[in-house]
């Protein structure tokens, strides 16, 4: 089964079948999750005030945010590294990988995937790539 994030419209529902007194068990039936799915939504998310739709959205940002942060910043080094080495009319994403981790062996390399991932998401913007 693949895991997916709930949507907006989930948690909204979420909200509105709770504050209507729903168990954990209704809801999950009416959106088609998980009970434990749901378990998980209201203890995340919810404050003091209890659960609420906004304040559910907001906190799910957030760390979702914080963790992408935390993971780009194990490679730091490694982008410091590709940003010098790579250049595009020489050779590709795939060469310069493969040429930091011959001559940086310490250094954290991600999989090809997330570095083309990070280029075309706009998550890095570089001259030599632009160029």
């Amino acid at each position: 089964m693949a895991f997916k994030h709930l949507t907006e419209n989930e948690r909204f529902l979420i909200d509105k079948l709770w504050k209507e007194g729903k168990n954990i068990t209704e809801i999950s039936k009416t959106i088609s999750r998980a009970e434990s799915t749901i378990f998980r939504e209201l203890k995340r998310n919810s404050t003091k005030n209890g659960y609420g739709y906004f304040s559910a959205l907001k906190m799910s940002q957030e760390r979702k945010f914080v963790r992408a942060q935390l993971y780009k910043a194990d490679y730091s080094e490694f982008e410091k590294l590709f940003f010098k080495l790579f250049e595009r009319h020489y050779h590709g994403v795939r060469a310069t990988i493969e040429v930091i981790k011959q001559k940086h062996p310490n250094v954290l390399v991600p999989h090809w995937r997330t570095v083309y991932y990070w280029i075309n998401s706009g998550t890095w913007i570089c001259i030599s790539i632009i160029a």
